[in-house]
Protein backbone atom coordinates (compact mmCIF):
# COMPACT_ATOMS: atom_id res chain seq x y z
CA UNK A 1 0.00 0.00 0.00
CA UNK A 2 1.05 3.57 -0.76
CA UNK A 3 1.19 6.26 2.21
CA UNK A 4 -2.37 7.78 0.79
CA UNK A 5 -3.98 4.30 0.88
CA UNK A 6 -2.60 2.46 4.33
CA UNK A 7 -3.91 1.87 7.95
CA UNK A 8 -3.25 5.37 8.72
CA UNK A 9 -5.99 6.45 6.36
CA UNK A 10 -8.71 3.89 7.26
CA UNK A 11 -10.76 6.66 8.72
CA UNK A 12 -10.99 8.47 5.37
CA UNK A 13 -12.75 5.20 3.84
CA UNK A 14 -16.53 6.34 3.60
CA UNK A 15 -17.83 2.86 1.78
CA UNK A 16 -16.07 -0.57 0.96
CA UNK A 17 -16.93 -3.50 -0.26
CA UNK A 18 -15.72 -7.11 -1.55
CA UNK A 19 -13.96 -5.36 -5.25
CA UNK A 20 -13.81 -1.76 -3.93
CA UNK A 21 -13.49 1.16 -1.51
CA UNK A 22 -14.29 5.12 -1.57
CA UNK A 23 -12.38 7.28 0.31
CA UNK A 24 -12.21 11.12 0.87
CA UNK A 25 -9.76 12.44 -1.48
CA UNK A 26 -5.99 13.65 -0.76
CA UNK A 27 -3.64 15.61 -2.09
CA UNK A 28 -1.73 12.09 -3.24
CA UNK A 29 -4.32 11.73 -5.51
CA UNK A 30 -3.77 14.76 -8.18
CA UNK A 31 -1.20 13.33 -9.98
CA UNK A 32 -3.72 10.73 -10.62
CA UNK A 33 -6.22 13.06 -11.45
CA UNK A 34 -4.32 15.36 -13.76
CA UNK A 35 -2.67 12.69 -16.05
CA UNK A 36 -6.24 11.40 -16.39
CA UNK A 37 -8.46 14.71 -16.93
CA UNK A 38 -5.33 16.31 -19.60
CA UNK A 39 -5.84 12.85 -21.99
CA UNK A 40 -8.10 13.41 -24.53
CA UNK A 41 -9.41 9.68 -24.66
CA UNK A 42 -10.70 10.21 -21.25
CA UNK A 43 -12.12 14.01 -21.96
CA UNK A 44 -14.91 12.43 -24.08
CA UNK A 45 -16.42 10.30 -21.90
CA UNK A 46 -16.63 13.45 -19.86
CA UNK A 47 -18.35 15.44 -22.80
CA UNK A 48 -15.58 17.75 -22.34
CA UNK A 49 -12.07 18.84 -23.49
CA UNK A 50 -9.09 17.67 -22.10
CA UNK A 51 -7.80 19.70 -19.25
CA UNK A 52 -4.84 22.03 -20.62
CA UNK A 53 -3.90 23.94 -17.34
CA UNK A 54 -0.76 23.44 -15.86
CA UNK A 55 -0.34 20.48 -13.18
CA UNK A 56 0.78 23.48 -10.80
CA UNK A 57 -2.57 25.33 -11.21
CA UNK A 58 -4.13 22.15 -11.20
CA UNK A 59 -2.80 21.39 -8.03
CA UNK A 60 -3.89 24.84 -6.39
CA UNK A 61 -7.25 24.42 -7.02
CA UNK A 62 -7.15 20.46 -5.45
CA UNK A 63 -5.73 21.91 -2.52
CA UNK A 64 -8.19 24.67 -2.52
CA UNK A 65 -10.95 22.55 -3.07
CA UNK A 66 -9.74 19.51 -0.04
CA UNK A 67 -9.37 23.02 2.03
CA UNK A 68 -12.51 24.57 1.63
CA UNK A 69 -15.05 22.59 -0.05
CA UNK A 70 -17.77 22.84 -1.79
CA UNK A 71 -21.35 22.09 -0.58
CA UNK A 72 -22.89 21.87 -4.10
CA UNK A 73 -20.28 18.84 -5.11
CA UNK A 74 -17.51 16.17 -3.68
CA UNK A 75 -15.23 14.05 -4.82
CA UNK A 76 -13.96 10.68 -3.50
CA UNK A 77 -11.30 8.13 -4.68
CA UNK A 78 -12.04 4.92 -5.79
CA UNK A 79 -9.65 2.48 -4.43
CA UNK A 80 -8.73 -1.45 -5.44
CA UNK A 81 -7.03 -3.75 -2.82
CA UNK A 82 -3.49 -3.27 -2.70
CA UNK A 83 -4.42 0.64 -2.40
CA UNK A 84 -4.30 1.58 -5.99
CA UNK A 85 -6.55 4.99 -6.89
CA UNK A 86 -8.40 3.77 -9.86
CA UNK A 87 -11.07 6.33 -10.58
CA UNK A 88 -13.36 8.82 -8.72
CA UNK A 89 -17.13 8.81 -7.82
CA UNK A 90 -18.85 12.21 -7.39
CA UNK A 91 -22.22 13.98 -6.69
CA UNK A 92 -22.60 17.38 -8.16
CA UNK A 93 -25.53 19.85 -8.73
CA UNK A 94 -26.52 19.06 -5.23
CA UNK A 95 -29.48 20.97 -3.98
CA UNK A 96 -30.72 20.66 -0.93
CA UNK A 97 -34.39 22.53 -1.18
CA UNK A 98 -35.10 20.31 -4.13
CA UNK A 99 -33.44 17.24 -2.74
CA UNK A 100 -31.81 16.10 -5.88
CA UNK A 101 -27.97 15.94 -7.15
CA UNK A 102 -26.45 14.19 -9.90
CA UNK A 103 -24.02 11.60 -9.52
CA UNK A 104 -20.60 10.54 -11.71
CA UNK A 105 -17.79 7.88 -11.97
CA UNK A 106 -14.70 8.30 -13.64
CA UNK A 107 -12.24 5.27 -14.11
CA UNK A 108 -8.84 6.60 -15.12
CA UNK A 109 -6.90 3.75 -17.29
CA UNK A 110 -8.00 1.77 -20.15
CA UNK A 111 -6.94 -1.48 -18.07
CA UNK A 112 -9.40 -1.18 -15.25
CA UNK A 113 -12.39 -0.68 -17.19
CA UNK A 114 -14.96 -3.41 -18.38
CA UNK A 115 -13.50 -5.49 -15.11
CA UNK A 116 -17.19 -4.96 -12.80
CA UNK A 117 -15.10 -2.18 -10.18
CA UNK A 118 -17.21 0.95 -11.83
CA UNK A 119 -20.66 -0.78 -11.14
CA UNK A 120 -19.09 -1.95 -7.59
CA UNK A 121 -17.95 1.87 -6.75
CA UNK A 122 -21.68 2.92 -8.03
CA UNK A 123 -23.53 0.63 -5.80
Amino acid sequence: MTAATGAHYQHLVVASGPRVSIRRKLRDDAADDYRWRTNPANALYDGESALQQSFEAFLKQVESELAFGRPEMEFFSIIVEGGRHIGNVMYYHADSYLGETEFGLTLGDEADRDRGQGTAAAV
